[in-house]
């Protein structure tokens, strides 16, 4: 059986900067157009990383794995260690106690 390869989108304006990228000729001229483009690449590279990460995450019959995979993929996202649950379905305690006392948000102050 033969599979198909997989196929990701990309924006058109990408696309667009890419063929002109690929068919014009590169000069110095053309740095911010690079530089564009490099940087859409970047962004759908880390897109599709995120994305299988968070699918063995969501996938994975081995708790071990799944949770790995969950702080990894946080950890791509950006999210804040203070931010997370703690994976048992927790929520992790995001506010200061001496300045939260009363444990409205709208108390707390950096």
């Amino acid at each position: 059986m033969i599979r198909k390869e997989k196929q990701i989108q990309i924006p058109r304006k990408l696309f667009d900067l890419m063929a002109g990228y690929i068919y014009d000729h590169y000069d110095k001229e053309d740095e911010c157009r690079y530089r564009a483009i490099h940087t859409g690449i970047e962004q759908k590279h880390d897109a599709i990383l995120r994305h299988a990460v968070y699918s063995i995450y969501k996938t994975s019959a081995d708790p071990r794995l799944r949770e790995e995979a969950r702080q990894h993929y946080l950890d791509l996202a950006g999210i804040a260690d203070n931010f997370r649950w703690d994976g048992a379905g927790n929520d992790t305690d995001i506010f200061d106690k001496d300045v939260c006392a009363g444990g409205d948000p709208e108390d707390c102050h950096d």
